[in-house]
């Protein structure tokens, strides 16, 4: 199968393309230097396209209105809605990776009485109500709307993906355990009790394609690593260096989020890397 990745050359996307390789998967990487609405037809049939994953993204986190003219939603509206033409034309399947920034950031506590000790969270799943903060929640949104009206279109939510890429990778993961590990000093929200249940991209890239072999068009999955890899902001730090200094930051709301990935285990799908093992190959 000949798979085209859009958006394949950040670091989430160098593992997602290195995952899909050592799988025997022929994988080519349509990114910004070729410019999505650069990408036609003509290119499809010529490489013999059997999917598409959209990993295209701009993240804009510090403004909260939405602007027509912006590269962002130049990119996570404009750039989908050329994909989802393709798609349609060519009736080749697409798989958007949209964002848990969709829901927005709110406190999902079960014991919110105790909020500096410990937490539990009550699961999110595809229905919860969209609370978009910021610019980059609200245009991948719009996406997601957008995908809609993509007869071979699935959507899969992230919550916090990471890889194997930590020195000169990006995201949550990367860069809590290069602060606890060159700084040995890191601030954290609310002492660190937030909640994360980070996703190997080996996972995710498995999770793709049991939903398109399912052929399951129209629908949203959470994305999330499931049960046995919930763990805080402070733990994944301690794991990283067991003497890193955490000191508290501001006090807020945000007691972090859990996705609830029943309907994407209901495929035959489960996440199979456990992120307290894979650290410990890594670091110990």
């Amino acid at each position: 199968m000949k798979i085209l990745l859009v958006g394949g050359t950040g670091c989430l996307g160098r593992g997602l393309v290195k995952n899909l390789k050592l799988k025997s998967y022929n994988v080519i990487v349509w990114d910004k230097d070729q410019g999505m609405h650069n990408l036609s037809v003509l290119n499809l049939e010529d490489y013999g396209i059997d999917l598409i994953i959209n990993l295209s993204v701009i993240a804009n986190l510090k403004q909260k209105e939405v602007r027509i003219k912006d590269s962002d939603y130049l990119v996570n509206v404009i750039g989908l809605a050329h994909l989802v033409e393709l798609s349609e034309i060519t009736s080749i399947p697409l798989v958007h990776i949209s964002t848990r920034e969709v829901i927005g950031i709110r406190n999902f506590q079960l014991n919110s009485s105790n909020k500096l000790h410990t937490t539990v969270l009550r699961e999110i799943n595809e229905t919860e109500p969209y609370m978009p903060t910021h610019s980059y929640g609200k245009t991948k949104l719009i996406g997601e709307f957008i995908m809609q009206g993509c007869t071979k279109g699935s959507v899969i939510r992230l919550n916090t993906c990471y890889t194997d890429e930590i020195q000169g990778g990006s995201g949550l993961i990367a860069n809590l355990i290069r602060k606890s590990r060159q700084d040995s000093r890191v601030v954290l929200d609310n002492n660190g009790i937030a909640i994360r249940d980070p996703l190997h991209v080996n996972d995710l890239s498995s999770l793709i394609l049991t939903v398109h072999s399912a052929q399951s068009y129209g629908e949203i999955f959470h994305a999330g690593g499931g049960s046995e890899n919930i763990l805080s902001l402070r733990e994944i730090c301690e794991l990283s260096n067991s003497k890193v200094q955490i000191e508290s930051g501001k006090i807020n709301d945000d007691f972090g989020f859990i996705m609830d990935i029943r309907k994407a285990l209901d495929l035959g799908w489960e996440p199979k890397i456990k992120f307290r093992e894979w650290i410990k190959t890594h670091y110990e």
